[in-house]
């Protein structure tokens, strides 16, 4: 499985919003591209819109997905360049000289590392 590239992003966002038009051709058109979009990466809806986890944790990656180290864990999500978009990139750099991280900073990188995986990526 792969993932997006931020301009094919863009577009299926760009896309989902016109699925709000009063114009049903035009919704039914953006819904094909969103489909066609998506498939031509070779994903499925599934792989773009990842399901919400219920219930408690069950592995220590779960519970931690920063494995209690999130210096290494910034750096191995910053080895996946072409999953990650320009501002995320920028955050990620910057984190090694923090002394600690914010309760926002932690919840952003918990993000950035839980996509990551969904993605495939060993973190």
């Amino acid at each position: 499985m792969t993932a997006l590239a931020e301009a094919e992003r863009d577009r299926l966002t760009r896309l989902l919003g016109m699925l709000g038009s009063a114009y049903d051709g035009e919704v039914a058109n953006a819904g094909r591209l969103a489909d066609k979009l998506v498939r031509s990466a070779g994903l499925t809806w599934r792989d773009i819109i990842a399901p919400i986890p219920h219930g408690p944790p069950n592995d220590d990656t779960t519970a931690d997905p920063l494995r209690g180290n999130w210096r290494a864990m910034g750096t191995a999500c910053a080895r996946f360049p072409h999953l990650i978009d320009k501002w995320e990139w920028q955050f990620l750099s910057g984190l090694q000289r923090f002394p600690r991280l914010s309760a926002k900073q932690r919840a952003i990188l918990i993000r950035i590392v839980v996509r990551l995986r969904a993605a495939g990526c060993s973190l």
